[in-house]
């Protein structure tokens, strides 16, 4: 009997479709986020921890009203083209209608409004006028960020990856040019000129790809949506949890940043996290390019047998060989800024801290989509709810005790304890396979906090590499004994 069960890959189409899937968003995004990564961290040298720290709220800042004013249009995109792409060209062609609509229409008012509060938020919350005209000009990012999100929605409920690599390949190489660029000119106002354009060439490239797979596949854009109620009543009833788990989590996000804003070196702190956070977000927006095949595969209508178990095993693969270099070895990336200004003793620590929180957020995603194809989108506004109280209760606690190490890791405790809490809820309702209550299972997390705990005793390098080499393939021996073996140890 052979160790392990993969010849479903073989005969199982879906399988195949996800694999070639999968590919094709890693090869072609990574690259492109490596390459924004690289971007970002001449930019955080070249503004220096204070300005960084304010792009970093003013960024957060301008995300919040992309998601508040959103209302998850993405999401549903996906889920509904994948379902009616084959099944009925005419409802998915009103629903890609209704996507984009809205995402234009929404992302202008969330312009308008935008420009209109940044005084107020610059002034009365922020304490810093100087903010007045980077908030204004982020209006712009706002905008194209907005409609990105949307475009790649509908591509991926399309399956068209290959157009998904391709495009954010060009953009990545582009805008990685062009922000250091401004920045080096024009400084903060420059990193905000620098988005802004990125993202509109990322969403021209996107268009162009949308129109013409659109047409090859007989999906017609109309403005005759109007006269559909049902659909227009669907697509905003399953947008609405996502619009108020985002009303939820951004303004939370914001406000913990507002908080740190205001007290004595609060800015520094902030520049510090966000440095660690330029790791993490190139880390997730590689991770999360699982989403999108995995969310067609499972969602499709004769989606295979097998896609529950796929949801689960190949994001924790990937994701143990994305985050445990940095959870292991932290210096790996603090390399970068060993003689600049944010050389502090604790960056190293930060940097661990915040890679072990992009592994719990990372694996929580398969829960999500899950909650998404199974119309249980109201869950995630509970959990959001729950976050958002912990974290604002943790954060104020342990900035004023450790400083620098408080953000971090009021983060990294507030997600984990939240996924103590929805494993068993998960499993009791049967959204999750018994495997991730294992004693498999567990050993992987004991390995993965073994990991982490290094960074609090001094031993060598050599010796740190080498556990970390063999705890990566432990790791990744058991997720894949886990899901894919034919008999129980």
């Amino acid at each position: 009997m052979p160790l392990f069960d993969l010849s479903f890959l073989k005969s199982d189409s879906h399988s195949v479709r996800l694999i070639k899937s999968v590919f094709w968003n890693l090869a072609g995004n990574s690259f492109s986020k490596i390459l924004l990564m690289l971007a970002t961290i001449f930019v955080a040298k070249l503004l220096g921890p204070e300005d960084f720290g304010k792009w970093s709220i003013v960024q957060s800042t301008t995300m919040i009203f992309s998601l508040l004013m959103g209302f998850g249009i993405g999401v549903p995109a996906t889920k509904y083209l994948a379902e009616f792409r084959l099944s009925d060209k005419h409802k998915a062609g009103r629903f890609l209608s209704i996507s984009l609509f809205f995402s234009v229409f929404i992302g202008l008012f969330s312009m308008l409004v935008l420009i209109l509060s940044a005084e107020f938020i610059a002034i009365n919350i922020l304490k810093d006028a100087s903010l007045v005209t980077i908030i204004k000009l982020s209006s712009f990012f706002l905008f194209f960020n907005s409609i990105f999100g949307v475009l790649v929605g509908a591509l991926s409920g399309l399956e068209r990856f290959k157009q998904i690599a391709f495009s954010t390949l060009l953009s990545g190489i582009f805008g990685a040019f062009i922000i250091v660029w401004a920045t080096n000119l024009y400084l903060l106002e420059g990193v905000v000129w620098g988005y802004s354009i990125f993202y509109f060439v990322s969403d021209v490239l996107l268009l162009y790809f949308l129109v013409m797979e659109a047409k090859s596949m007989n999906i017609v854009f109309s403005l005759d949506f109007i006269k559909y109620k049902e659909e227009c009543a669907q697509f905003f009833n399953f947008s609405m949890p996502a619009f108020i788990s985002a009303a939820i989590g951004g303004p939370t996000t914001w406000g913990v940043y507002a908080i740190a804003a205001n007290l004595p070196n609060g800015f520094f702190y902030i520049g510090i996290f966000n440095v660690a956070k330029i790791l993490q977000n190139t880390l997730i927006q590689i991770g999360t390019q699982l989403n999108s095949p995995l969310l067609a595969l499972i969602g499709n209508i004769e989606k295979s047998k097998h896609a529950d178990r796929l949801n689960f095993a190949v994001p924790w693969l990937v994701i143990t060989l994305l985050t445990f270099p940095f959870i292991l070895v932290p210096e790996i990336f603090t390399f970068f800024f060993k003689n600049d200004n944010y050389n502090v003793p604790e960056l190293d620590m930060v940097v661990a801290m915040v890679a072990f929180t992009t592994y719990v957020m990372l694996f929580k995603q398969s829960f999500a989509r899950k909650i998404i194809t199974e119309d249980l989108m109201w869950w995630g506004v509970i959990e959001n709810i729950f976050w958002a109280i912990s974290i604002l209760i943790a954060v104020p606690l342990l900035i004023e005790k450790q400083n620098v190490l408080g953000l971090p890791n009021a983060f990294a405790l507030v997600y984990f304890v939240d996924l103590l809490i929805l494993i068993p809820f998960y499993y009791r309702k049967g959204l999750i396979p018994r495997e991730l209550i294992s004693w498999r299972a567990i050993l992987c997390w004991l390995i993965v906090f073994g990991c982490l705990g290094m960074n609090f005793i001094d031993i060598s390098m050599q010796l740190k590499l080498t556990i970390g080499l063999a705890s990566i393939l432990i790791e990744l021996f058991l997720i894949y004994s886990l899901f894919f073996r034919r008999y129980i140890i």
